[in-house]
Formats: structure tokens, sequence, C-alpha cells
């Protein structure tokens, strides 16, 4: 499963230092049709093997009746996550029969199947209903590429606030233990944490240890998105969280450093390489 990206409906992103802890979804109500009817019972018996709370919304399109139907988990309960395993028509349908009352204060995710060389126009509209979109394989998703990444802004990770507790682990000790406390170098770090890259960096007592990072920027604030950080993500000395801020900081710390933005959104990759 490919995650596409967050659309841009006032995302929060947060950094945490080492012992914080993560808030976690205290729930998800999940939709399914035949169509995608076993995608969405394999969610939920995901959803419950992880102790997640689920509620189910079964929804018949018409011409997709046959023996698979998605059955419904019996509960009254409602959360504010949505899981919609429908097709982009199918989902504009669905939002029109059941209303606005269903997505109004909810994170829905959109969950597309469909292996196209191109989505046509009027599938594009079902972005309005939904604030990110994932795609089964990468075939899908790179459809998304230069038609869906127009459509939409932003990328950035959404932290619920109410859930349970889980432990994590900081940055740098991540990097300390692959270094063995600084003995070894960390030759190559991936980095894709939907906004997050920033106050990582930014507050990193480890980049000396690092001699190449390839990533993914999502800005915040700045010429490409109109938002400001949001409290919980603020680093001291930035007002924004910007490809640019970010290249002179790992500019300090000895990289040179090259960035690909995806058009005119807040989006795109980065390739610092440490000066030798």
């Amino acid at each position: 499963m490919r995650h596409i990206g967050h659309l841009d409906k006032g995302n929060v992103i947060k950094s945490m230092p080492a012992g914080d802890k993560v808030q976690v979804i205290e729930g998800v109500n999940v939709v399914g049709e035949m169509g995608l009817g076993e995608v969405a019972r394999q969610y939920v018996a995901a959803l419950q093997e992880a102790g997640v709370p689920v509620a189910t919304k079964t929804y018949i399109h018409f011409g997709n009746r046959n023996e698979h139907a998605f059955v419904d988990v019996d509960t009254d309960e409602t959360y504010p996550r949505n899981l919609i395993c429908l097709q982009p028509l199918e989902l504009m349908d669905f939002y029109r029969d059941v209303g606005e009352e269903f997505f109004r204060n909810r994170h829905t995710v959109g969950v597309w199947g469909r292996e196209i060389d191109a989505f046509p126009e009027d599938w594009l509209d079902a972005l309005d209903f939904v604030d990110e979109v994932w795609a089964w394989t990468d075939y899908v998703a790179g459809t998304f590429d230069e038609q869906v990444f127009q459509h939409v802004a932003g990328g950035n990770v959404i932290f619920s606030s109410a859930g349970v507790e889980v432990e994590t682990a900081s940055f740098d000790e991540i990097i300390n233990e692959a270094s063995e406390g600084g003995r070894k170098r960390v030759k190559l770090l991936k980095i894709d944490c939907e906004g997050s890259e920033f106050p990582i960096l930014f507050t990193s007592q480890t980049l000396h240890l690092i001699d190449d990072i390839r990533g993914e920027f999502h800005e915040y604030g700045g010429d490409h998105d109109p938002h400001s950080i949001p409290e919980n993500a603020r680093v001291e000395g930035f007002d924004r969280f910007t490809i640019e801020e970010l290249t002179k900081v790992l500019e300090r710390e000895g990289f040179t450093v090259t960035s690909e933005r995806s058009g005119d959104t807040n989006l795109g990759l980065f390739f610092a390489t440490r000066n030798r």
C-alpha cells in the first residue's frame, strides 16, 4: 500500500524528542463495497488485530453486486477517522447518499486501486471529499504524480489529540545506535516523514555522523504554503520550514545540498552529500 499524501486542510506536524509519547488514533470508520470489499475486510481485520476500535458501513454501488459483500461490524459507535474503500466515482456517490455529516470534522482517507494510465478529470473531483489517498501499488501511485499533486498541497503528519500512548525513540538515539555510539559512519540516511524532517534535522546533534542524506521535504510556511508552524512543532530560531532554511542548516553541518521541487507545490526532494 502506497501513501500518496495529505491534502492541505490544516495539517499539524510534531517533532518528538526521546521519551515523548505520540497519540494513536482512537477508532476508525471503515466503508466498504463490493468492488473493494476484500480490501475493506482486510483493513478491518488488521485494525482489530492492532486493538483499534472499528465501526463499519457497507455501501453497495449499483452494478457491483456479487457474493463477496463487505460485512458490517455490529456497533453503534462512530469515530473521528474515516477509511473509505471506494473508487473515486463511488466515493462521490457515497458522499451524496450519506451527506456531509459523515465527513464533517473527520479525517478521511480514500483507498484507490484502479490501475490506469491517467485518471479522468471527473475522478479528481473526489479529492474534495478526502484528506489523503492511499494507493495499492507503485503503478497506481505513479498515476498521481503529474495529476493529483497539482490538485492537492501539503503532505504533513497529522496527530490526534486523543488515543493511547506508545513509546518513541528520537532520531539521535537511532543514529547513535546505528553508528555504535559514533564509532562508525552512517553512509546513507533516507528520510521521508511528512513534514517532521524539518524539526528533526534542525535539532539533531548527530548529523556529523552521516555522510549522505536523501529525503523528501514538505514545507510549512514560506512562498508555497500559507500556514504558520504549529506551536507543538516550533523550533527556536525558525519561523518557517522551507527547503531554503533546511539547505542552510545542512550546509552549516558540512553538506552540499541540491533540491527538486514538485511543480509549484510545497513538496520536493533534497540531496545532501558531505563535503570530503
